[in-house]
């Protein structure tokens, strides 16, 4: 009989997909009984008191003779998606044959490291290997990853920082008669334009003190009868770590901290840097200058000063969250910030804002996660110190327990293609695989994050190298092999991986 296109003569979908469906179902009922058989069997064995086993030895055993009774012979692994790889099997049987293989594929790492070294490596929840001293190290700038938990832990991501303007005057016929107070508050992102473009690597993460000046054009005020104000009272002012040496200041490592900085407290960076000498005072000039491009004039110069009771806000402006300020500092190693976050916790912890408050509070956020603190020693928030001191065990603990997926994990720099590592290992195999915080001092070497492998198992590791010899690539090289060693990483288990031992002299008759 004649019919429509919409007529249908036979079964709905070509023999091939017809075919294929019908596997699917198939091997979908194969695991189903795959893993009732293998209940079936191991459950008596725990009920029987005179037939229990060491389940360690049974577990995959059994699940291997179920699969292999229920699977015709080379069929194996040709199913969709594999399904009736052991790996898919319920984890409490394959536990202890994928912590015997995990321990099996990092054997052997780390032995030739120059002394003292330490290197753990962490696989699904477990430390899989441990090799070096398990004393503390100096770990440089690693030192930024028990900076970023505690800032994460005490502030949260979500918060931000703000920077106020304030005034006890009206605006009157667009003339303000006294004074502008901008207060800092610890806010290190605050910058201008022409600075963040200084960078190489791009977009930098800024608060745009540009957009504060605009806040306050568009009041209507083009007069100021007064001055700025600045106050940065809320941290202490010391500018730098004491403990610092003096090289690090010329060799420009940080800027001066305090709550209340633009352009991280450089006054010049082109061609070479500048410190800014007070830079409250100097902040309180560029945003003078600001102003004055947006036809905003400010009649007396900037001075320093409290803040009024009666003052009330006339402009703001906020920073990015505490979890993007936390990223920036993990993945191009920001010592500004990582310092600047430090006073933050002190602050928010005694209400004075030094480094040595944030310091206590890292320590204390480290012991109530229930890491092992009994070498610990915490003196800065960069790393620059060489009086921080923390091991190989902890940094790997602290990066498993965040996970890959979170704020630290996903501020990590990335192997080729971002951060202090975006011009690393560009022709590797571990290239966009690889997620790292490393750090760099005279004899120090430090390396922790997590690798991808090969057949996507997730590999958390800490390296700290303390006994590299001065200006060599002996780190860097010890980095980049460890870096391919856990790539080739794989815990992949199919029935031919595993053995099944002779049970016949077991059974009793």
């Amino acid at each position: 009989m004649p019919c429509g296109g919409r007529c249908f003569t036979g079964p709905r979908g070509p023999p091939r997909l017809l075919e294929m469906s019908s596997r699917v179902i198939s091997w979908i009922i194969a695991v189903i009984g795959t893993i009732t058989v293998a209940l079936l069997v191991i459950v008596p064995v725990i009920a029987s008191k005179d037939k229990r086993r060491d389940l360690q030895a049974v577990d995959a055993t059994v699940l291997v003779e179920a699969v292999q009774q229920l699977a015709p012979e080379g069929d194996i692994g040709k199913g969709p998606t594999d399904l009736l790889s052991v790996r898919r099997a319920p984890g409490v049987l394959l536990e202890p044959v994928l912590r015997r293989k995990a321990v099996e594929a990092v054997a052997g790492l780390g032995g030739d490291y120059p002394d003292p070294a330490c290197l753990s490596v962490r696989i699904d929840g477990r430390e899989v290997l441990h090799t070096g001293t398990a004393a503390a190290l100096i770990p440089a700038s690693v030192q930024k990853l028990l900076t970023a938990k505690a800032v994460l832990d005490t502030i949260g991501p979500d918060e931000r920082l703000t920077t106020r303007v304030l005034t006890t005057a009206e605006v009157v016929a667009g003339e303000i008669k006294g004074n502008l107070v901008l207060v800092g508050g610890g806010d290190p992102m605050l910058a201008q334009q022409p600075y963040a473009d200084a960078y190489r690597r791009q977009p930098q993460l800024r608060t745009s003190l540009e957009a504060l000046a605009d806040a306050i054009a568009e009041t209507g005020v083009t007069r100021v009868r007064g001055r700025i104000v600045v106050n940065d009272d809320r941290y202490d002012k010391v500018r730098f770590v004491e403990s610092w040496p003096d090289r690090y200041l010329t060799q420009f490592n940080s800027g001066p901290i305090g709550a209340l900085t633009v352009n991280d407290g450089f006054s010049e960076w082109e061609p070479a840097r500048v410190y800014a000498k007070d830079p409250a005072i100097y902040a309180g000039q560029v945003l003078d200058r600001e102003l004055n491009r947006r036809g905003v004039r400010v009649d007396g110069a900037t001075r320093r000063g409290d803040v009024p009771s009666d003052a009330l806000e006339f402009a703001s402006i906020d920073s990015p969250t505490i979890g993007e300020m936390v990223q920036q500092m993990l993945r191009e190693s920001d010592n500004n910030t990582a310092e600047s976050l430090m006073k933050e916790m002190g602050y928010r912890r005694d209400g004075l804002g030094t480094t040595g408050g944030g310091a206590e509070v890292v320590f204390d956020v480290a012991r109530e996660a229930g890491f092992d603190v009994s070498g610990l020693v915490v003196v800065d928030g960069s790393g620059l110190d060489r009086g921080n001191l923390v091991t190989c065990a902890v940094l790997a603990e602290l990066l498993e327990l965040a996970g890959p997926d979170s704020t630290i994990g996903a501020g990590l720099a990335v192997a080729a293609e971002s951060g202090t590592i975006s011009h690393r290992f560009g022709d590797t195999d571990v290239a966009g695989h690889l997620h790292a915080k490393t750090g760099l001092l005279n004899n120090v070497n430090g390396f922790a994050g997590w690798v991808e492998s090969v057949d996507g198992t997730i590999v958390t590791f800490a390296q700290l190298l303390n006994g590299t010899p001065l200006n060599s690539r002996v780190g860097f090289d010890l980095q980049d092999s460890l870096a391919a060693d856990l790539f080739a990483v794989t815990l992949d288990i199919e029935v031919a991986d595993v053995s099944l031992p002779d049970r016949s002299s077991d059974v009793e008759q």
